[in-house]
This record gives structure tokens, sequence and C-alpha cells, in this order.
């Protein structure tokens, strides 16, 4: 009878399973000895930049022995930190045995990861990855400037040597020609203000043909012209929102399609325009109260005419009755 109960025993517990987990990151693959588990706490693989993009792959093996795969086991991967995208939270054994997942982080930072069974929820293995600081981005390098200078000098037995300045861009608007509203710029370059019912009229000298443009903060706008043969142009500027701002300007050269560098020409303030209601009943009230002097004053020439008139005619009939005495 103790022989069959001991036999019955053996049999139960050979039929549990050890499931072991190896994992994979990039090429390389941990498979811990002894029930088949990996080791625990181990950081698999190369380190990752934490730049968002570069991943870490790991694979997860489920074993039933040695390389024995179980096929379709349910398994979840759990990741600590923050700053974690994960390609797939939980799936299940493809056709080579492996589960895989792929983690990307923005965080730099050691993490750690379980793998569980997705039904139960018991931890069946855990390990780490790490994400490292990016490497800063490489400046790029400026295009060196085409230069070369041509002389000319007598004749003689070694060559003449070459060089000229080519110009990168346009030069700047003159800034002592430019005039606002027919003021110079001088005048009125931090004080300036208007209304918005009331255009800025820009003006000044550049390049023949030159295309001058203009932009006006804090919300940005922008105005272009062209100036004439000889240079000279006009920009006029309008309904532009209340509040403060700053115009700067550039010019671009027609041949050359090479634009200077911009400049700020003009801090200003808008005032909101008056209301055209307000206007109409201004003027009527003052229509109004210059017909009401105008009134009061023939009214009171009249009074006066006819005050004088009463006194006239009282003392000409008091001269007659002393007359007739």
């Amino acid at each position: 009878m103790k022989k069959i109960l001991l036999l019955s025993v053996v049999c139960i517990l050979s039929s549990f399973v050890i499931v072991a987990l190896s994992l994979t990151v990039g090429s390389n693959t941990v498979k811990g000895a002894g029930g088949y588990l990996p080791t625990i706490g181990k950081t698999v693989g190369s380190p990752a930049p934490a730049d968002g993009v570069s991943t870490i792959t790991i694979g997860v093996y489920p074993e039933n022995g040695p390389f024995v795969v179980i096929p379709d086991y349910p398994i979840c991967l759990n990741v600590s930190g923050s700053g974690n995208t994960l390609s797939s939270n939980t799936a299940n054994t493809g056709s080579d045995g492996y589960t895989y997942f792929t983690i990307k982080s923005t965080v730099a930072e050691t993490k750690t990861i379980n793998f569980v069974h997705c039904t139960y929820g018991n931890v069946q293995n855990t390990g780490t990855v790490t994400f490292t600081v990016p490497p800063p981005a490489p400046t790029p390098t400026p295009a060196p400037s085409t230069t070369t200078n041509t002389s000319t000098s007598r004749p003689s037995s070694t060559t003449p040597s070459t060089t000229t300045t080519q110009q990168t861009e346009t030069k700047p608007l003159d800034m002592t020609q430019v005039q606002i509203n027919s003021q110079p710029l001088a005048k009125v370059k931090d004080t300036f203000t208007t209304t918005q019912d009331k255009p800025i009229v820009f003006t000044g000298t550049t390049i023949p043909n030159g295309i001058v443009t203009i932009y006006v903060y804090s919300q940005p706008k922008k105005f272009s012209v062209t100036a004439d043969a000889q240079g000279k142009w006009t920009l006029s500027v309008i309904g532009l929102p209340v509040g403060n701002h700053h115009a700067e300007a550039e010019v671009t050269d027609p041949t050359t399609k090479k634009t200077s560098s911009k400049i700020e020409i003009l801090k200003f303030a808008v005032k909101e325009a008056e209301k055209t209601q307000d206007k109409v009943a201004s003027t009527t009230a003052a229509k109004r109260s210059n017909g009401l002097i105008k009134l009061i004053i023939i009214v009171g020439v009249l009074g006066v005419g006819a005050v004088l008139a009463t006194a006239y005619i009282f003392i000409k009939k008091k001269r007659q009755q002393s007359r007739a005495n």
C-alpha cells in the first residue's frame, strides 16, 4: 500500500511543468541553469540611447525542459521607470519559439523588467535593461565662403594670383534715408504713436529695383514693395492690432537674389480708432452747442434792443408831457 501511495506522489510531482524564460536583447541570449531560469537582476544586452527612437529587443523563450518550447504561452511584460514605449504589452509565442518585445525610452535609467503569466499574474522572470544619455547632435559645419580676387600686374615669369571676394548678402537698408509719415526716422524712432484707422507710411532709398520687406511684430505681419529704378520706395501699413509693436526690414537684390540681414527700424504703439458713432455724436453735440450759443446771443441782442426801445419811448413821452404843461 505504501509503495502504491509513493508511486502516486511521484507521478503527480512529475506532471508539474517548470517554465523557463530566456531573455534576448539584440543578439545576446541569456539562459539560466538549474530550472532553466535566467539570472535575476542581470542587465541583458548592450545599453541603448534614451532618444525615444532606439530600441532594445527582448525575446522570451518559455521552456518546459531543456529547449522544449511551450506553444502559445501567454507572456506579459512590465517595465519600471518612465518615458517607456512598448511594441506590445502582451504577446504569444511565435513560430520560432520566442515571444518578442521592443522597448524605447526617453529617460536615461536602468529599468527593471518583469515577465508574468498574463492569466495568473505571477512573476516568471526578472531582468534589467539600461538606457543611457544620448550623445549630443553634431554641430553642422558652415559651408566655406567662395573668394576670388583678381589683380593685374606686369608680365613676369610667375603666374599672377587671382582672388575675388564674392558678396554673401545684400547691404541692409540705409537708416538715414528712412522716413515715417514724412518725418525723419531719428525723430520718431521710439516715440511714434498712431491709431488703427491711420496708415503708417514708410519711405526710403535702397538699391535700384530692390525688394523691401517690412515685418511687423508682435503679431507677425509681412509687407513688401519694389523700389523704382532710382531705389526710391514707399510702403503704407494700416489696420494693425492695438498694442506695442516694432518693425524690422530687409532688402532683396533682384539680380543676385540675395537678401540682407534684418534690422529694426521702428518701435511704435497703435491705439484704438475713434468709433464713427462717437465721432457723429461728438460732431452733433458740437453743432447743437454752437446753435444754442448763437440763439442765446440773438435773444440777448433782441432783449437789449427791446429795452433800449422801451426806454426811448418812455423818455420821449415824458418830454412831450413836460412841454404840454
